[in-house]
């Protein structure tokens, strides 16, 4: 099962420039077959990690938890953009996007998307930033 949630993945980062939904079909059909999440894989916990990180940078007192929680969303991100600027083929463009505007981002979508908070992390991030920073079609230039 780890194998097909893998190769959806990989589909909707490498998809199609201006063809988000290209991995749609694949995404649905591994779904159903999909155990419940695990609350640490889930795109609720990116999501709330990531608020914790908005509060932190927003605010000079911060809890002892958002540090916590900060560190995670901040640590996540940043290994996503770094992945992403290693793979020339990758669909998402993130070019000098701060990893603060990248959380901002990824919390906007998830605001007006709450059915991804039930999806594994990588999910909601990939379709946030696929969204935000898409690749520009080098056919279109």
């Amino acid at each position: 099962m780890k194998t097909a949630r893998v190769g959806v993945v990989l589909c909707l980062i490498y998809a199609i420039p201006g063809n988000p939904l290209l991995c749609e079909a694949q995404a649905q059909a591994a779904a159903p077959n999909q155990p419940g999440l695990d609350r640490t894989e889930s795109g609720a916990r990116l999501f709330h990690s990531c608020q914790a990180s908005i509060r932190s940078m927003d605010s000079p007192k911060v809890s002892e938890g958002d540090l916590r929680d900060e560190g995670f969303c901040l640590g996540y991100f940043r290994g996503f953009g770094d992945y992403n600027a290693m793979n020339s083929g990758s669909s998402i463009c993130l070019d000098n996007a701060t990893t603060g505007t990248i959380i901002r981002v990824y919390v906007a979508f998830m605001e007006k998307n709450p059915k991804n908070l039930d999806e594994e992390m990588i999910f909601g991030a990939i379709y946030a930033l696929k969204e935000t920073y898409p690749c520009k079609d080098p056919k279109s230039q």
